[in-house]
Parts: structure tokens; C-alpha cells; sequence
């Protein structure tokens, strides 16, 4: 999610020209989510350490609650019987369990909002973009 952010904001990636007003969008997104990263990787454990040589990315501690809780449902939605209720659909159904899940969305803006701080209403905005594509982008790895 990162890197794609800061490539199409560098104009990489054959994308076209963005307007002044989604440039300023991705640009606050790009800045949430780094605040949403673990700067200090002086807690990770030793063994993740030797695995650090290519810079991991490594979410806040306090994320990591959150993130069970989109595993969980993930896995709780993808079972056998329901593979076999909606075989076609399977894979465009299951991100919809994360996505439509209000608790997840509320756990998601209660966690933002305590670690970042946000001047205006517009970052609330930006948190329900971010919770969207986060939900999607999980569930595509998972």
C-alpha cells in the first residue's frame, strides 16, 4: 500500500498525471500509514532481526490486536461449506466479511484516531479509505 502510494505520487508506473486534489488525498494516506509503522525495530524479535537486511515493514505494536481480529474473521469466513455454498463468488465474497464487519471498521477509526492526531474531519475520510483498502489487501494475502 505504501509503495504503490509513493510510486503513482512519483509518476512511476506508466500512471497519468493525478489531480491537485487526489495528489493531496494520496499524500495524507502515504502520511497515515506511515504513522501506522514501527519505527524502532530495537523490540523486534532477533530472529525477525536477521531477516531485516531488505528493511521489513513492520506495523505499531498497538496494530497488532487489530489485525487478529481481520485474521480471525478472514478465517472464520473461509471454510469448506462455505467454498462449497458459493464456489464462483468465493473469492470476491470473502473480503466482504472484513469490509462489512462494523466492528472491525469502528475498532480500525478508534485505533487511528488514538495514534494519530488529526486537524479536521477529512482524516476521518481518509481512515475509511485506508480501512477499505487495508481489508482488501489482507484478505488478497491471507
Amino acid at each position: 500500500m505504501i509503495k504503490l502510494r509513493k510510486e503513482t505520487l512519483a509518476g512511476k508506473k506508466g500512471r497519468g498525471k493525478l489531480s491537485s486534489q487526489r495528489k493531496l488525498i494520496m499524500e495524507k494516506e502515504l502520511t497515515l500509514l506511515q504513522e501506522l509503522l514501527m519505527k524502532d525495530k530495537s523490540d523486534i524479535p532477533s530472529s525477525l532481526k536477521n531477516l531485516d537486511d531488505g528493511n521489513l515493514i513492520f506495523s505499531r505494536v498497538e496494530m497488532i490486536p487489530f489485525l487478529r481480529s481481520v485474521d480471525n474473521e478472514v478465517r472464520e469466513f473461509a471454510t469448506d461449506s462455505n467454498l462449497r455454498k458459493y464456489p464462483p463468488k468465493f473469492l470476491t465474497m470473502y473480503p466482504n466479511a472484513v469490509l462489512n464487519n462494523e466492528n472491525l471498521e469502528v475498532d480500525f477509526r478508534l485505533l487511528v484516531a488514538s495514534l494519530v492526531n488529526f486537524e479536521n474531519d477529512s482524516g476521518m475520510e481518509i481512515v475509511d479509505v485506508l480501512f477499505s483498502s487495508l481489508g482488501l489487501k489482507t484478505c488478497k494475502h491471507s
